[in-house]
């Protein structure tokens, strides 16, 4: 097995498995993952079952694997009973194929049996096919009704109400197939492992078997008419036929690297591209294949052409192409995601939508120029924070410069572009518009426009910032590793460091009532108390050497932290005492007050614990999800959010009761 095809076996079968070994601390059950604050591991997400029926050179049938932890997952609400619902911004399966018949309507497919439909341009997404259980890896659709889709053990399904419902056909194989194209609603085709090549001339009520004379796996085929179509695969194969499919002749590509898709726009002009980077073009329908340069590419997945001269090439690490020239040149386009992008669709030279894994959608409306990720776009990269400034507007922060936004309370969440694949930790927003986001190295990012932009601002550190909080445009703090804490009097323009605190360890937890009266948490039950806005800070004894992780105050005087091993912590003088309330053998990450009685804790396993008596005692509420929750924010006593691991994120709208 050559180089290439082994990096592909493992990229596409193994599909981005995380790591899933499982070990405790302080009660806490967690997955391996990024390094948090201090060393203790905080991120990762659980380890997901591949479909494994991409491998390129897999010729059967590999079932789905799915989630491997019992949590959310993907979108929907909790189990029967549940106060808390799951809001999803869409699939978190990788995504491998997408097509649009209008700049409305589109599907994409991919990994255990994912169907996701929109007829608003992507605005929003609705999954469709959840009884399908096979890895689908190609779609085609001739109208807004009518459409096919492949994939895993010789899976071909259609639909004849717009992807709603689908009825599987008899393939006849049980090779995987990677590409299915039709140019009418009666005429067909579908390829895949060991040169297999099926024909339909009855919308698919019986596939005929065509020889191709070819061992090689066949990812992608397509058709400019009835008669003359080409077909791609693995080392640099590519075929062609004039008759239909009948007969099938070798071309000579010019590469010996595996082609992933190809285009044609028309029947001379056509291209193809694959590992390596591979982009080749012919201007005598395959005649002769000349070679161009991607200028740097690795693995691209897709190509698709809006004219001879205008076209797209997509692929991993979140590779986007553009050129305008026919491809004499290639352009590197910024694109906001690093995930691999399998598929990509346009509908004219300006409307198109790129797909991939973990669920990536984006959408352009400029030719490509600028790339936005769609509502539909989940996450399962863990949240750390998560601010709202009502019931209906509110951020999400997390790992690899994970930005969410929502405007519908949480219905829908938006992507935001971030500038950093830095991990975030914290939000905090005045109103609508201002707000800051903090993480590691050092970064703080502020928005003026609630999102749609953020600008980076020199912090003065590398250290990972946990913890932001402003109570005016202009006067705010960041707090995080070793001890390090920075002060602005001007939005951020200008950051000055405060080392009065004599912390060495991480500051997990900041809050500030007023300009000048303030408290930080951090390991090993420190806590400190200013009075002069942080020029220097009082030892506060907590009773505890645990760990804190998040502190809250609802006034000058009443306050509570939390943290691993059953730690909550209350004052009522400011924290000159601090009584401990038992609650829960989890950790607890993050503490929330609306009022001097009615607050939340969440923390490791789902834990979310309620308390309407300022935490004389504390009801523990049913999360629906075991991932670990991160942090909680109301905006009432009956409206809040909660956010986590494995880019969960719930809302509840009767403070969490049943």
């Amino acid at each position: 097995m050559s180089k290439m095809k082994l990096i592909l076996v493992l990229l596409c079968a193994v599909a981005l498995s995380a790591a899933g070994s499982v070990g405790c601390e302080g009660g806490e059950t967690k997955t391996t993952g990024a390094t948090g604050a201090g060393g203790s591991s905080t991120g990762g997400t659980a380890s997901t079952g591949g479909d494994g029926g991409m491998a390129i050179t897999g010729t059967g049938g590999v079932g789905a694997g799915g989630m491997a932890t019992g949590g959310t997952g993907g979108s929907g609400g909790g189990a029967p009973g549940f106060t808390w619902t799951v809001q999803s911004s869409g699939t978190s399966n990788n995504l491998v194929s997408v097509h649009f018949v209008d700049a409305m309507t589109g599907w994409a497919v991919g990994y255990t049996g994912t169907v996701i439909k929109t007829t608003n341009g992507g605005a929003t997404w609705t999954s469709h096919g959840q009884y399908m259980t096979h890895m689908l890896r190609s779609v085609h659709f001739v109208d807004a009704m009518t459409g096919w889709a492949v994939g895993a053990n010789g899976t071909i399904v259609k639909s004849t109400d717009g992807g709603v419902m689908w009825t599987a056909q008899t393939s006849g194989t049980t090779k995987f197939l990677h590409g299915v194209y039709f140019v009418d609603a009666q005429t067909g085709w579908a390829v895949g492992a060991d040169g297999t090549v099926l024909k339909t001339t009855d919308n698919g009520a019986v596939w005929a078997s065509v020889v191709t004379n070819t061992p090689s796996v066949l990812t992608s085929v397509y058709f400019i008419d009835a008669m003359t179509g080409w077909t791609v695969g693995e080392d640099g194969v590519i075929l062609k036929t004039t008759n239909g499919g009948s007969q099938w002749t070798q071309q000579t590509s010019a590469t010996t690297s595996t082609l992933r898709s190809v285009y044609f726009a028309d029947a001379l002009i056509g291209w193809s591209v694959g590992a390596y980077g591979a982009i080749v073009k012919t201007s005598d329908g395959g005649s002769t294949w000349v070679a161009q340069s991607s200028g740097g590419a690795d693995l691209l997945g897709s190509v698709h052409f809006a004219s001879s001269t205008t076209g797209w090439a997509v692929g991993q690490y979140g590779w986007i192409l553009k050129t305008s020239d026919g491809g004499s040149t290639w352009t590197e386009k910024k694109s906001p995601v690093t995930e691999f992008l399998l598929g990509v669709h346009f509908v004219d030279s300006m409307v198109g939508w790129a797909v991939g894994f973990d669920g990536t959608t984006l959408k352009t409306s400029d030719g490509g120029d600028t790339w936005t990720a769609q509502s539909s776009s989940s996450t399962t990269k863990s949240l750390y924070g998560v601010h709202f400034v009502d019931a209906l507007t509110g951020w999400a922060v997390g790992l690899s410069g994970n930005i969410r936004h929502t405007t519908d309370g949480g219905a829908t969440w938006i992507v935001q572009e971030s500038g950093t694949i830095g991990d975030l930790r914290s939000v905090h927003f005045l109103d609508a518009q201002t707000g800051w986001a903090v993480g590691s190295p050092g970064v703080i990012l502020k928005t003026d426009n609630g999102g749609a932009t953020w600008t980076s601002q020199a912090s003065g550190t590398v250290n990972l910032l946990g913890s932001v909080h402003f109570v005016d445009a202009m006067t705010g703090w960041a707090a995080g590793q070793s001890g390090y804490i920075v002060k602005t009097l001007n939005g951020g323009a200008t950051w000055t460091s405060q080392p009065g605190s004599g912390l060495v360890q991480p500051i997990t937890g900041l809050h500030f009532v007023d300009a000048t009266t303030g408290w930080i948490v951090g390991y090993y039950g420190a806590i400190r108390h200013t009075t002069n806005g942080g020029a220097t800070w009082t030892i506060q004894t907590s009773g505890t050497a645990e760990n804190l992780r998040g502190v809250h105050f609802v006034d000058a005087l009443t306050g509570w932290s939390v943290g691993v091993k059953e730690t909550i912590l209350k004052t009522t003088n400011g924290g000159a005492t601090w009584t401990a309330q038992s609650c829960t053998p989890t950790w607890l990450y993050a503490v929330d007050f609306v009022d001097a009685q009615t607050g939340w804790a969440v923390g490791g396993g789902g834990d979310i614990r309620h308390t309407t008596d300022g935490g004389a005692t504390w009801t523990d509420q049913a999360s629906g999800t075991t991932y670990a929750l991160r942090s909680v924010h109301f905006v009432d006593a009956q409206t809040g959010w909660a956010v986590g691991d494995d880019g969960t994120i719930l809302k509840t709208t009767n403070g969490g009761e049943p």
